[in-house]
């Protein structure tokens, strides 16, 4: 299984003085969607946002590096390596749904140009990412998604193929995906 360490990169998580900054299944989060958005791509933005105030060099050139990665996959319409298990989250801290609250995050930050001419489509892409994120937990409809294990279970295992899924819906339109 390829991970962090076989990548080759190190964010680290201690550093970030911001209460805001991301952990590194979150900066993949933040990074994945960011490779969707339709918004162009700024290393130091995007770095900065993650680590939640201005990010020194080396973890700009992380961020880098994990989205000339991901891009390189994604751009051929391959899964991408989720830093996580693909199980529902089932403990105070689950780095899926850290990851999921990153991805969120970056599509939050710019909703008007991910929702524009594609509304419902990216919408329903979405909802397992909403659900396992665990950000909407008050909202009735997430509560019911959320207490069916099983199937968020699903939604899980489901993750690498819908990060493919939006990149397609928001690059390709949501006919051509």
């Amino acid at each position: 299984m390829l991970t962090i360490k076989k990548l080759g990169l190190k964010w680290d998580d201690a550093a970030a003085s911001a209460e805001e900054a991301l952990d590194f299944p979150g900066l993949h989060g933040y990074v994945c969607a960011n490779l969707s958005s339709p918004q162009p791509w700024d290393d130091r933005r995007v770095a900065d946002e993650a680590w939640g105030e201005a990010a020194p060099d080396d973890m700009v050139e992380v961020a880098t590096s994990l989205a000339t990665r991901l891009d390189e996959r994604l751009s051929a319409g391959d899964t991408p390596w989720i830093p996580a298990a693909l199980e529902a989250p089932t403990e105070d801290y689950h780095p899926l749904q850290e990851w999921a609250v990153g991805y969120l995050e970056r599509v939050f930050a710019d909703d008007g140009a991910w929702f524009e001419e594609r509304d419902e489509s990216v919408a329903q892409a979405l909802v397992p990412l909403m659900v396992l994120s665990g950000l909407f937990e008050e909202e009735e409809d997430m509560a019911e998604l959320m207490a069916d294990t099983p199937n968020v279970d699903r939604m899980a295992k489901d993750v690498p193929d819908l990060v493919v899924d939006l990149y397609g819906i928001i690059h390709l339109g949501p006919d051509q995906d």
